[in-house]
């Protein structure tokens, strides 16, 4: 594999803090600028959304990093129409460590792998693999695609397993928003439901064992008018009723789905915290482990400041997926050669 290794914190903050605050003065005039008190409050509020990789990167605040902190960046785990596919990994030296795939947010059409870099860093120096994925973006490429290299990302986690210092059979997803909504997919769809895409290493699972989800939408048939979904879809969920549900997490879930842990902002204007309720649900009656913990926060300050929720979901992957931790069955998955 090719690999470019760093260890220095991110030092571009201002860039990102103004381009974040012209994200954000384009939404509000935009909303400013459209007629219907409704429509404004819709659309500014998703439009936002699409601010919020950058300020994650504004909030990412140079660390003091540790010397021992492997940093590989642009690794290529997958090659698609229009380009290959890169991920940035974040370990610490040693073998045979839980790896977790850490999905960027920005309402599937904005965001990038760095944006996740802050949380990959804190969860590698617990003592995880954090595997920082790009995938295709809305509405250039429509759902499933974010799904299938998601999926794809899992399966090249194993294979290159040794390299990476990967223990193959622990490895959850982890993510906020529509990061969040990406990584509860990877974790309740099952082969038989159609969506593992095309991969380069058929035979090989792309099952998780663990996960995390905050702030995310999981019932997009019941998320209400929006101007992203659509992007998403082709089409408005009261359009394309059969691909809202195929996109949904709460569609999927089974007995046979890993442990979840679920976060949201009580104060959430963007995605309301009905959504992660509707998947605990979900778990709780097929009798799937998982806790939803409800912050005090809104849905910019939960990825922001929510670090008490990132410290209960490390707490919860050391718990499922850490190295004390009984193992958990992992099957092939039979996909579709490229």
């Amino acid at each position: 594999m090719n690999a470019t290794s760093s260890s220095q914190p991110p030092t571009a903050l201002s860039t990102l803090a103004v381009t974040g605050l012209r994200v954000i003065a384009t939404a509000l005039g935009f909303a400013r600028s459209e007629a219907g008190r409704a429509t404004r409050a819709a659309r500014s509020r998703w439009l936002l959304l699409g601010a919020l990789p950058f300020l994650a990167g504004c909030a990412a605040l140079p660390e003091t990093t540790r010397q021992t902190l492997i940093v590989e960046r642009d690794l290529v785990f997958a090659v698609r129409q229009g380009g290959a596919l890169r991920a940035d990994v974040y370990r610490l030296p040693g073998r045979d460590r839980p790896a977790v795939v850490v999905v960027h947010p920005g309402g599937w059409v904005s965001g990038d792998k760095s944006n996740v870099g802050r949380l990959a860093r804190r969860l590698a120096e617990a003592g995880y693999v954090a595997v920082a994925p790009r995938y295709r973006l809305a509405p250039t490429h429509r759902f499933p695609a974010q799904l299938h290299d998601l999926k794809e990302v899992v399966r090249w986690m194993r294979v290159h397993a040794e390299e990476l210092g990967i223990d193959e059979r622990r490895v959850a997803a982890f993510g906020y928003s529509s990061g969040g909504h990406l990584a509860a997919l990877l974790a309740t769809s099952d082969p038989e439901d159609g969506l593992e895409g095309p991969t380069a290493f058929p035979g090989v699972s792309s099952e998780v064992q663990a996960l995390v989800a905050g702030g995310s939408p999981t019932d997009l048939s019941n998320l209400g008018p929006n101007p992203v979904v659509p992007q998403l879809l082709g089409g408005s969920a009261d359009e394309l009723p059969d691909l809202a549900a195929a996109a949904s997490p709460v569609s999927f879930v089974t007995p046979d789905d890993p442990p979840a842990f679920l976060y949201h902002g009580r104060f959430d204007l963007f995605i309301p915290a009905d959504q992660s309720r509707r998947l605990q649900q979900a778990f709780a009656r097929e009798g799937v482990p998982s806790q939803l913990d409800l912050g005090f926060f809104g849905h910019f300050s939960t990825w922001l400041f929510g670090t008490d929720q990132e410290r209960q979901a490390i707490a919860f992957l050391d718990r499922w997926i850490g190295k004390d931790a009984p193992l958990l069955s992992v099957r092939e998955t039979p996909a579709p050669a490229l």
